[in-house]
């Protein structure tokens, strides 16, 4: 960022009138050049110079548009609202991860300031559904049912990507996820794609109805979750779902190799000649015989198992 002196010249640069508001210290006065009091008296978001100068130099703006609006309950400027949505392409050339920071300052406009409204996401969203600006967002379509999204405020993102699923209907939900959250896409930091997509793909795999061992082996971590999902779809669903989960945390049922009373460490002393490639193997089938109550999580029994297992028939 280049610093200026000339006001006018740093005005210029702005994006909206409210934003281009001054107070000069020496002088004891405000310089409004662009009527910014104005618009802000009169809850205005109007751009500075043309819209599509604006737009122009930086297509995020067209989100910051929105953002603005709706954590200030302010309405936007019918000029700027058209223009805005006619060079909606402009976003297209806007790098992922800048996307994604502004929509997640989108659905989190409701917390902004104590004017801000608790649908003032809902509000944003319904923008992006008339401005048809979701295809900007690695989606397949331009506009999406919001159901999930004012229904749940746990997860607003979880929320979204859900309703955005439901749109898109793609042939795999997990491929589709790491597609728009990754690297190509709203480039998430990999812990971050990798809860999304664990929370998405379970709410849809309860939805498909997995058989609960599986579910539970790779959505345990986060039903809390999911949970809070499923029931808003499906009530009785979720009691199926969540009395298993409990059934787990009560009787403290190991779901992960990390739960098990044994390790690596214990295959590489009691079955020393086994090559580790199957160490992993091995952990799951223990795990499963643990889970299903063949044998108990204890390393007595775990270890007898261990000792008899034979890799070279499996």
């Amino acid at each position: 960022m280049n610093f200026v002196d000339d006001v006018r010249q740093d005005a210029k640069r702005r994006d909206f009138t409210i934003n281009c508001i001054y107070y000069s210290i020496t002088k004891q006065r405000i310089i409004d050049i662009y009527s910014g009091l104005y618009d802000l008296e009169n809850k205005t978001i109007k751009t500075i110079e043309t819209p599509k100068f604006v737009f122009n130099n930086d297509g995020l703006r067209i989100l910051r548009m929105i953002r603005i609006a709706c954590e200030l309950n302010f309405k936007i400027d019918k000029q700027t609202y058209k223009t805005a949505t006619l060079m909606a392409y402009r976003l297209k050339d806007i790098t992922g991860i800048r996307k994604q920071k502004e929509l997640m300052l989108i659905l989190n406009a409701k917390n902004k300031y104590s004017v801000s409204k608790k649908n003032a996401h809902v509000r944003a969203l319904n923008y992006f559904n008339q401005m048809q600006l979701f295809s900007a967002f690695y989606s397949s379509v331009s506009k999406i049912k919001l159901k999930m999204v004012t229904k749940n405020n746990v997860d607003l993102i979880c929320a979204l990507l859900i309703d955005m699923i439901n749109a898109i209907n793609p042939d795999c939900v997990e491929y589709y996820l790491k597609y728009m959250l990754g690297k190509k896409g709203l480039d998430f930091t990999t812990k971050q794609q990798e809860y999304l997509i664990n929370v998405v793909c379970g709410y849809f795999d309860a939805l498909n109805k997995l058989n609960n061992k599986n579910y539970f082996f790779k959505y345990f971590e986060n039903f809390k979750v999911i949970g809070k999902f499923i029931v808003i779809k499906n009530r009785f669903l979720f009691n199926r779902y969540n009395f298993f989960y409990k059934y787990i945390v009560n009787y403290n049922v190991p779901i992960t190799i990390k739960d098990l009373k044994v390790s690596g460490e214990d295959i590489k002393k009691y079955k020393p000649k086994m090559p580790e490639k199957y160490y992993g193997q091995l952990l799951k089938e223990l795990l499963n015989k643990v889970f299903d109550g063949e044998i108990e999580n204890t390393k007595e029994q775990l270890v007898m198992e261990i000792k008899a297992y034979d890799y070279r028939n499996n």
